[in-house]
């Protein structure tokens, strides 16, 4: 699956093993400050990256895994205040394409804590999560942590963090 960003109404698409193409993977990873916008069905995209990065609700959705391991390669932190016109430009990528993620991560984990707390029977629940703590390369510091006391999907239990 890509994700690409409609530059008109700001949303997300999402082109799976059928539609995708040249021109969609262009636009997946289209900077609008670098190349002008993937027109796809008349319609302008740039990278997906900050509508989805990447987009998971699709394969929790399409129930095409059963379990899903990401590994982040924008830096959460910076050490230093980005001062020139272009790195002011790329930290603002690196924000706001964590965001997307992070933003995602946080919904998922209301809904793994809404069956964990019986508000939401486990059976709707499209797959169980676990999100590991990573080292990102810049700060050592984590990447994510979201667990969960349920086996995986795949029938694995989850390793405590």
């Amino acid at each position: 699956m890509l994700c690409a960003t409609n530059v008109r109404t700001g949303r997300r698409r999402i082109f799976d093993t059928r539609d995708v193409s040249l021109d969609a993977v262009l636009a997946s990873a289209c900077l609008p400050f670098v190349f002008p916008a993937v027109e796809i069905d008349g319609e302008p995209y740039w990278d997906g990256g900050y509508t989805g990065n990447p987009a998971i609700a699709p394969f929790l959705r399409e129930g095409c895994v059963n379990d899903l391991i990401i590994i982040g390669i924008n830096p959460l932190v910076r050490d230093e205040t980005p001062r020139h016109a272009r790195d002011i430009i790329n930290r603002v990528n690196e924000i706001s394409f964590n965001s997307t993620f992070w933003l995602e991560l946080t919904a998922i984990a209301v809904i793994i804590d809404m069956v964990d707390e019986g508000l939401i029977d486990a059976a709707q629940a499209s797959m169980d999560l676990l999100i590991e703590s990573l080292p990102n390369r810049d700060d050592g510091g984590p990447s994510a942590c979201i667990q969960s006391d349920r086996p995986l999907a795949s029938g694995r239990k989850a390793p405590t963090i």
